[in-house]
C-alpha cells in the first residue's frame, strides 16, 4: 500500500493517541518512541506510515489495523459523540449507552449491517456540563425507529429517572424499545414493561485488548438481527406521523354527489360557462359606467424607518461599551421544520427599549469588580487576558458581578447624579429579582438576548445565510482542548454586537423549560421566564461548538451553581431611566 494510502487510512480510523498505541503493539516500543517526536506536530500518521514503509512493516501494521479495526472507534468514539447528527437524519436506532467501549462494539456492528445510528451517553445526557444535548438526544429519539439501551452494573439505578420513562413513551409512540444488559443487573430493577426485547449482552463486558471473541460475535449478531427485525417492521417516524393524502379514495355506493367525480361532459359544460362569462365581464362593467372613473393607481405605503441603535456609553475598565437597542417587535424561536423541539413555537415578542453590552464581559473587568480570576487558562494561559471574554464562571456569580458593578459605578458617579438600583438580591445560594423596575445592570433575560443578537434578522445567524461564512463572525468548531479568543475580533451583527455567536455561552437570566414557548400565557408580554426550575438558559453557542449551536433561536441549559470553562456572560440595563449611564 502507498504510503499516503496507508497514512489516510490510519487518520481515518484512529486518533493520534490511537495509532500510538497501535505502532507500540505491532511495530515495538522503538518505533512508537520515533513516532512521538513527531506527535506534537501532530504528523503522526505520516509518521507511522513512512516508518512501516522504510522499515517493510507495512503488512505488519495492516494486519495491526485490521485486528483493531472494530475498536478505532474508541478514541475517537466519546468526540464523535458530542459532535454526531443522527437525529437530524432519522436514524434507524438510537444507543444511549454508559460505557465507551461496549457502545463502540456495537455501533461498529450495527453500522456495518448497514443501519444509521444516533449517539448519546448518559454521561452527555445527564452531566451538567454536556447538559445541551440531552434537547438534541430527545429530537434524534423520537425520529428513530428504536430506542436501544445498554444497561450495565455503572448504570443501575441511574437511568431509572430518565431512561425508564423515556423508553415507555417511545413505546407508546409505536417505536421499538431494545434493553441490551451488560454485566450483573438484577432482573427485578429492568422495566420489562418499557421494553419489547431484553437481550443478554454479558459477553461484551469481557474484552480483549484488540479484536472480538467467539462469545462476542454471536451476542452482536443477535443484537443486530434483533435490531434489523425491529427496524424493518416499523415505517419511519415522519411518515407514521405524516397527514394524510389529499387525493379522495374512489367513491363507494353510498358516497354524496360532492364526493364523485365529475363526468368529462361535466367538466366541458363548466368550461364553457366560464369563457362566456369572461367574455361578457367587460361589457357588464362599461354598462355600469365602472370604466369612466378614472384610473388610480394604489399609492404604495410610505417606506417606515428602521429601529436605530445607538452607542450610548464607550467601555470601562469596568464594563463594556453599552448599546442602546430600539423598541420593537421580532419573531422569536424557530419557524416549522427548523431547529429543536424547545425552539417551537415561533411567537411574536415586543420589548422596549434597553441598554446591552457590545461584548461579553472580560477577565480584566470582571477582575475589576469582584477581584477574582477564575478563568481557566489552559496550557500555557493560552486561554487569559485583559480582552479575553471571562469564563468558568456560574450564574451565580454572574448575578453578583452585576450588582459588584452597579455599586462601583454608583461611586464614580456625582453627588447630583441619581444612583443606580441593584436589580438582584441574594438569597441562601440563589439569587432573586424581586423589583423588575431597577435600574442598575444585570443578565438579558431570554427574550432580550435573542432580539439584541438577531438585530432585526429572521435567518438562522445575524448575518444573511448563504452570504456569509460563520468563521467570519465567530469562534467555534474548536476543539475541546482550546479556549476561549478575545473579544471582538470578529465581524459585528447589524447592531455592532461582538461575539454573539460563539466564543462562550453566555448566561441568561430564566429558567429554562422546554414547554415555556407552547406555555407562555400571552405571547406579546414581556416575559421574565418560567417562575421556577433547576437549571439556567444559556445562548449562542461556544468555541467548541458546531454552526448548528450558534444559531440566534438555539437554547441550552446548565446548573446556576457549575463552572465551566465554556460559561460567561454579557451585561444589559433598563431604558429609559432617569439615570444616564
Amino acid at each position: 500500500m502507498p504510503e499516503q494510502e496507508l497514512a489516510k487510512l490510519l487518520r481515518s480510523l484512529f486518533d493520534d493517541r490511537g495509532i500510538l498505541e497501535l505502532a507500540e503493539e505491532v511495530l515495538g516500543e522503538a518505533a512508537a518512541a520515533e513516532l512521538r517526536e513527531h506527535y506534537a506536530e501532530r504528523e503522526i500518521a505520516t509518521a507511522a506510515a513512512r516508518w512501516a514503509t522504510e522499515h517493510g512493516r507495512v503488512r505488519a501494521l495492516l494486519a495491526g489495523v485490521d485486528r483493531a479495526r472494530p475498536h478505532a472507534y474508541h478514541a475517537t468514539f466519546r468526540h464523535r459523540c458530542l459532535y454526531f447528527r443522527g437525529w437530524e437524519t432519522s436514524p434507524s436506532v438510537f444507543l444511549v449507552f454508559d460505557d465507551v467501549e461496549e457502545a463502540a462494539l456495537v455501533t461498529e456492528r450495527l453500522e456495518r449491517a448497514g443501519l444509521t445510528v444516533g449517539l448519546a451517553s448518559n454521561e452527555l445526557l445527564h452531566s451538567e456540563d454536556m447538559s445541551r444535548y440531552a434537547t438534541e438526544a430527545a429530537t434524534g429519539i423520537r425520529r428513530s425507529k428504536c430506542l436501544l439501551t445498554l444497561v450495565s452494573e455503572s448504570t443501575q439505578g441511574f437511568p431509572n429517572w430518565w431512561l425508564w420513562p423515556e423508553l415507555r413513551a417511545a413505546r407508546e409512540r409505536g417505536q421499538a424499545t431494545l434493553i441490551g444488559v451488560i454485566g450483573r443487573v438484577a432482573d427485578e430493577d429492568l422495566p420489562r414493561d418499557a421494553a419489547d426485547v431484553v437481550l443478554d449482552l454479558r459477553a461484551l463486558s469481557k474484552r480483549p485488548r484488540r479484536g472480538y471473541t467467539s462469545e462476542q460475535d454471536a451476542a452482536l449478531d443477535t443484537l443486530t438481527e434483533a435490531v434489523q427485525r425491529a427496524t424493518s417492521e416499523r415505517a419511519p417516524p415522519r411518515e407514521r406521523l405524516a397527514r394524510p393524502s389529499s387525493r379522495a379514495a374512489p367513491p363507494g355506493p353510498q358516497d354524496p354527489w360532492w364526493r364523485r367525480p365529475a363526468s368529462p361532459r361535466v367538466i366541458r359544460g363548466l368550461g364553457l360557462v366560464l369563457v362566456l362569462a369572461g367574455l361578457g365581464l367587460p361589457w357588464a362593467v362599461w354598462g355600469a359606467g365602472w370604466l369612466d372613473a378614472p384610473t388610480r393607481r394604489p399609492t404604495p405605503p410610505e417606506p417606515q424607518p428602521k429601529p436605530k441603535h445607538e452607542k450610548i456609553a464607550e467601555a470601562t475598565n469596568l464594563r463594556p461599551a453599552l448599546i442602546r437597542v430600539p423598541a420593537g417587535t421580532f419573531t422569536m424561536g424557530s419557524p416549522d421544520g427548523e431547529g429543536d423541539d424547545d425552539e417551537h413555537p415561533a411567537h411574536q415578542v415586543t420589548l422596549p427599549s434597553f441598554l446591552v453590552c457590545d461584548t461579553e464581559v472580560t477577565q480584566a473587568q470582571y477582575r475589576a469588580v469582584v477581584d477574582a480570576s477564575p478563568s481557566d487558562c489552559g496550557e500555557g494561559g493560552k486561554g487569559c487576558g485583559d480582552d479575553y471574554p471571562v469564563n468558568s464562571v456560574s450564574w451565580n456569580d454572574a448575578c453578583a458581578y452585576m450588582n459588584g458593578l452597579t455599586v462601583k459605578e454608583n461611586a464614580r458617579r456625582g453627588g447630583d447624579e441619581p444612583a443606580l438600583t441593584p436589580c438582584y438580591v441574594e438569597e441562601g445560594d440563589s439569587w432573586t429579582w424581586p423589583d423588575k423596575a431597577c435600574t442598575g445592570y444585570r443578565l438579558p433575560t431570554e427574550e432580550e438576548w435573542e432580539y439584541a443578537a438577531r438585530a432585526g434578522t429572521q435567518g438562522a445567524y445575524s448575518f444573511k445565510d448563504g452570504e456569509a461564512e460563520p468563521a467570519n463572525y465567530a469562534w467555534f468548531g474548536l476543539d475541546y482542548s482550546e479556549r476561549a479568543r478575545p473579544v471582538r475580533k470578529k465581524a459585528l451583527n447589524p447592531w455592532e454586537l461582538a461575539d454573539v455567536h460563539g466564543n462562550v455561552w453566555e448566561w441568561c437570566w430564566d429558567w429554562f423549560d422546554a414547554e415555556w414557548y407552547a406555555t407562555k400565557k400571552s405571547q406579546r408580554e414581556v416575559s421574565f421566564g418560567p417562575d421556577n426550575g433547576s437549571v439556567r438558559v444559556l445562548r449562542g453557542g461556544g468555541f467548541y461548538s458546531t454552526a448548528r449551536n450558534l444559531r440566534s433561536a438555539h437554547r441550552v441549559r446548565d446548573s446556576p451553581s457549575v463552572r465551566r470553562r465554556l460559561r460567561g456572560f454579557r451585561c444589559v440595563r433598563s431604558w429609559p431611566s432617569s439615570v444616564d449611564p
